[in-house]
């Protein structure tokens, strides 16, 4: 996964509580979004693979689930995304909002948490570049230095 990496207590944390207590529960203790659970999850159960669950693969989609997939959609959610809270393959996704006539979704990538932006708007101000920043965050140094840039941050200010 890009953005974010997940600590050994959150992936335990996930473990324990998916299917037990409410997805939208788990995203908000551990300060994440819904969908991230979702996939986390899903990669998690499938690691040596590392797909997202083919268990829909070959059967029909039902009138629900078109309705989730043009919410997502609506909502600008990255394909891996809807994928996972579909539980379809990126393909048939893709596929299924081509007969939708909706755009091809983004690809996938993670938002920026308030605490990830603190922390890189800190440690530019210590002087640090964008491949240290990059580093502590477990993020791309072009994904640090779009974000330095987007938000207007200076070594030093």
């Amino acid at each position: 996964m890009g953005g974010a990496r997940y600590s050994a207590s959150e992936e335990a944390f996930i473990r324990e509580h998916y299917g037990k207590m409410p997805t939208k529960e788990i995203a908000r203790r551990l300060g994440r979004s819904v969908c991230a659970i979702r996939l986390k999850h899903a990669w998690e159960k499938n690691e040596a693979s590392r797909e997202v669950p083919k268990g829909r693969a070959g059967k029909r989609w039902t009138d629900s689930e078109e309705e989730q997939l043009r919410r997502l959609h609506s909502k600008g959610a990255a394909l891996c995304y809807i994928a996972a809270a579909l539980d379809r393959s990126e393909d048939a996704v893709n596929y299924r909002m081509h007969i939708l006539k909706l755009s091809r979704p983004r690809g996938c990538y993670h938002l920026w948490r308030t605490v990830e932006l603190e922390t890189m708007r800190s440690m530019r101000q210590e002087g640090k570049g964008a491949d240290e920043i990059a580093a502590a965050l477990g993020r791309s140094i072009g994904s640090v230095r779009a974000m330095l840039s987007a938000k207007r941050i200076r070594k030093g200010r």
